[in-house]
């Protein structure tokens, strides 16, 4: 009896951290920019894996292509993150802080919700959070414009948020 009370426990206490995240193999980019296609485009939440050693991007286009901004994984000068206008370059946001690991695969989020564009490291939107920019479209803004880029440096592994089923193209 105590077992079963101890796994009704445990069955209770993961409905409780939400929804599991699954990740899958999205694109290998070794110089240049590739469209994301995702199923998840009006979710609030966007979920990135990323393992590089060169320079990394995330690009979101907007329907303005004026408010587009860039996410840089590895500043090539400082190796930190950054938050960029795409658009005359103007650095929006530096944190200070080294995000990428060469050997290891690294997932961030972003999210979109109440006029604020949030982005943080892990698997669990909310939870530590890199930066906070306000969300220069709050009506209308999807995760259709997302391109992954890699402008210098080796190759970069990118993944995607996807379903329970994830199969690797050859």
């Amino acid at each position: 009896m105590k077992i079963f009370a101890f796994l009704i426990l445990v069955l209770i206490a993961d409905f409780a951290m939400g929804d599991d995240i699954y990740m899958c193999f999205a694109k290998n980019v070794s110089f240049g920019g590739s469209h994301v296609k995702t199923e998840f485009v009006d979710a609030d939440d966007f979920y990135i894996g990323l393992k590089a050693c060169g320079e990394p991007r995330t690009l979101l286009i907007f329907p303005n292509y004026l408010d587009s901004i860039e996410l840089a994984f590895k500043n090539p000068d400082t190796n930190t993150f950054q938050l960029i206008k795409y658009y005359g370059k103007e650095v929006l946001v530096e944190t200070g802080e080294v995000v990428l690991d060469c050997n290891e695969m690294k997932y961030f989020w972003l999210n979109k919700a109440n006029g604020t564009l949030t982005i943080g490291r892990g698997l669990q939107s909310g939870t530590d959070t890199l930066t906070t920019y306000p969300n220069p479209l709050t009506d209308g803004f999807d995760w259709s414009g997302v391109f992954f880029a890699n402008v210098g440096g080796d190759a970069a592994e990118f993944e995607k948020q996807c379903g329970r089923l994830c199969l690797r193209p050859e």
